[in-house]
């Protein structure tokens, strides 16, 4: 890591999550439609093969019942794991955030001037996520004209002490 680092780039702070949570805000809408749609998927595919259906239909019940399946404990599963592997830096210049998942190496960072003012999310306990950006309606909306994803929020989710952290950012902006 400090090897991407300028040379006139001194780290502040460095840490991961603390936590690592399986669920997000968002699945409280993914996990009820997929579990719904594995059943619905078990449903099909008795119904394909008990009346001969064709074999298309069959298939088509595997790969739906398959993406479900992911979304249903394949999602929070990687979603885990990354945050296992995640590592924050914080420097006098930008933050970074740095997870190495399957033997891909990921690497984000954004300089001061880039970021938004952060903003301190407690979870209790003194842990906490600094996030700087959320999507915005407008972002979210580009990205389903441009049939994207929309941006995920630039954050250091569950750190310990997330007031001192934004504090020590706020100090470098």
């Amino acid at each position: 890591m400090t090897a991407d680092l300028a040379p006139s780039e001194q780290v502040l702070w460095t840490g991961s999550p603390v936590r690592r949570s399986v669920f997000d805000a968002s699945d409280r809408l993914v996990l009820p439609g997929a579990a719904l749609a594995v059943v619905f998927m078990v449903f099909w595919i008795s119904t394909a093969v008990g009346s001969g259906a064709p074999v298309f239909f069959v298939g088509f019940g595997v790969v739906g019942m398959a993406w479900f399946l992911y979304l249903l404990i394949g999602r929070p599963a990687v979603r885990w794991l990354e945050l296992r592997a995640t590592t924050y830096t914080v420097t006098n210049q930008r933050v970074l955030i740095e997870s190495t998942v399957f033997g891909r190496r990921r690497a984000h960072s954004r300089y001061y001037r880039q970021l938004s003012p952060p903003t301190v999310f407690d979870r209790g306990g003194g842990i906490g996520d600094v996030r700087f950006e959320d999507p915005g309606v407008l972002d979210m909306m580009r990205a389903s004209r441009n049939r994207s994803i929309p941006p995920r929020p630039f954050e250091l989710r569950a750190i310990e002490d997330p007031r001192r952290v934004r504090d020590l950012i706020m100090a470098q902006r």
